[in-house]
């Protein structure tokens, strides 16, 4: 399995705070990797620092044996990785298709890569027209990461895709988060309902205090002691 995204010792923070520290990680093509941690642990600043948001202050990234660090996040999204960022991040003056437009690379893959968004999450194509800050907090996290799929990704980035939604949408946002990986796109998933990341997730790393503490299969990880103590509450 050829490797999609490496981090290498990577370094990261916000002026004199330094979040994350010596960061290495691997994800897989065609893979769904969790990276799993409390509040705080520096699990969003991985994210920004992947898509150029934030800049590294040591280490290196690599996406498809290419350096991608030091670009700005307009050059890591043509090289095929979309962001989803946490909380949606939507224009709510804008209409659903607007806000899904935005996301497209290309006009000439517009009409295909919005169809296939309309084909995943059909309740977006029935409010196409509506302002999308109006859509209840589940649609909107379906338009987030629609606009991301607009892009075409080969590396979908996840930031919480579950945080303040009812049940029965989270169930809803995970079943089509596997339908996207098993379209074939490889996923870096942050995100807060462990016992559903680990499911969902083919291996995942652990993010405490900036630094990683463990990784492997979700299989491991779902009988670490360490895990089902601090994450699953068992």
């Amino acid at each position: 399995m050829s490797t999609l995204l490496r981090l290498d010792s990577v370094e990261a923070g916000y002026r004199d705070l330094v979040a994350v520290r010596e960061v290495s990680l691997e994800v897989h093509a065609g893979e769904v990797v969790a990276l799993i941690g409390g509040n705080g642990a520096g699990k969003t600043t991985t994210l920004r620092a992947i898509t150029g948001l934030l800049p590294l202050r040591r280490g290196r990234i690599e996406f498809e044996g290419e350096r991608i660090d030091g670009r700005t996040s307009s050059q890591v999204v043509a090289r095929g990785i979309a962001h989803v960022p946490e909380g949606r991040q939507l224009f709510p003056t804008m209409s659903v298709r607007e806000n899904l437009e935005l996301g497209a690379r290309e006009r000439t893959t517009r009409a295909a890569a919005l169809e296939s968004v309309f084909a995943l999450f059909p309740r977006l194509r029935e409010r196409e027209r509506q302002v999308a800050g109006t859509l209840s907090g589940g649609e909107q996290q379906m338009c987030a990461i629609g606009r991301g799929l607009m892009a075409r990704p080969r590396l979908l980035l996840l930031d919480e895709p579950s945080l303040g939604l009812a049940p029965v949408m989270v169930r809803l946002i995970f079943e089509n988060l596997k339908r996207i990986n098993e379209s074939g796109t490889t996923i870096l998933l942050v995100e807060q309902n462990v016992a559903r990341a680990l499911t969902l997730s083919h291996r995942a790393y652990v993010l405490e205090n900036g630094r990683i503490v463990l990784d492997g299969p979700r299989e491991a990880l779902q009988q670490s002691p360490h895990v089902k103590q601090a994450y699953l509450g068992l």
